[in-house]
């Protein structure tokens, strides 16, 4: 009977495979390079996914809130509010919504003499009077050609009872053209056509309190980058009359803004508003001056705002 041959023994530290199969040390190597070549492609995505989460956000919205208010010998109270909202379609196309209101409330003491000491006077009541309201709110939509320029419409309300102006509804369109735009400084002017219907809180002497009528309309605004947390706006807008070249309307606005923080602001603005024929508003006179107790008193032809305003980006 022949002798089988002996079976050699393996080596230390070579690995037996068993009949038919791979070695299990090599299915963990496999694993170990699956998951290398998955993580690999995965990798182009993280960027991609933290170049979306970085992509600047297509609008933008601030708002402002101003109050002033005084007790003791003098109580008022004086609340301005503002938002601008902005949305853009990329850098040719933009819409803005501006709107505000301003409101001013003062009181009255009225006295009459102490019983205890005639000498002496008390205050009996008080009369709370509101001697100044503004409210505004108008957009508008501009859209690049090429090179600059730009075409534009617009439209707005206000309500100024103050200034005689129950209500005006206007709109407006043209095209304008930005001078220069830079990361330092921007300069822009606007040239168009209006339409404008407003109703007075009083007639005037002719007994007019409504009027419509088609007009021009200019515009300059210049915005400048003082430093990496501050900057500087100022824009003039001026309306003329085509019905009446005399009634010539302007409105320029100034203001300067700092940085607190990433969201809060400190801004201060200086507004002029200029009326070349103002409204007319009744005011009580003497009767033995005008039987009827009253007459019409043309007002002033500016008015100024100068507002302290926190603002609140969001």
């Amino acid at each position: 009977m022949p002798l089988l041959p002996a079976r050699k023994r393996p080596r230390a530290g070579r690995t037996v495979r068993p009949p038919g199969g791979a070695a299990h040390g090599g299915f963990g190597t496999m694993t170990r390079t699956a998951a290398l070549l998955a993580a690999v492609a995965m990798m182009p995505s993280i960027p991609a996914a933290s170049a979306e989460e970085a992509a600047p956000k297509p609008w933008s919205d601030a708002a402002e809130v101003s109050i002033v208010t005084t007790s003791g010998n003098a109580e008022n109270t004086n609340l301005s509010i503002g938002n601008k909202f902005v949305y853009k379609w990329g850098e040719a196309t933009d819409l803005t919504i501006d709107a505000g209101a301003l409101r001013t409330e003062t009181t009255s003491f009225l006295y009459d003499v102490d019983p205890d000491d005639t000498s002496r006077a008390v205050v009996v009541g008080k009369t709370r009077t509101v001697t100044s309201e503004r409210f505004y709110a108008d957009g508008k939509y501009r859209r690049t050609i090429r090179d600059g320029f730009l075409w534009y419409v617009g439209a707005g309300w206000e309500r100024n009872e103050f200034a005689g102006i129950d209500r005006r509804f206007y709109g407006s369109g043209g095209l304008g053209y930005r001078i220069f735009k830079d990361e330092r400084h921007s300069l822009a002017f606007e040239l168009g056509a209006t339409y404008t219907d407003e109703t007075y809180t009083d007639a005037d002497p002719k007994g007019r309190s409504q009027a419509d009528y088609a007009g021009a309309r200019g515009f300059l605004g210049y915005e400048r980058k003082l430093s990496k947390t501050s900057r500087f706006s100022s824009q003039i807008e001026v309306l003329e009359s085509l019905d009446n070249t005399s009634d010539l309307r302007a409105n320029w606005l100034s203001s300067v803004t700092a940085s607190l923080t990433s969201r809060l602001a400190l801004k201060v603005s200086y507004n002029v508003l200029y009326d070349a024929e103002p409204a007319f508003r009744k005011v009580p006179v003497p009767v033995s001056s005008n039987p009827a107790g009253s007459a019409s008193y043309e007002l002033d032809e500016i008015d100024t705002i100068l507002s302290v305003s926190l603002v609140v980006n969001f």
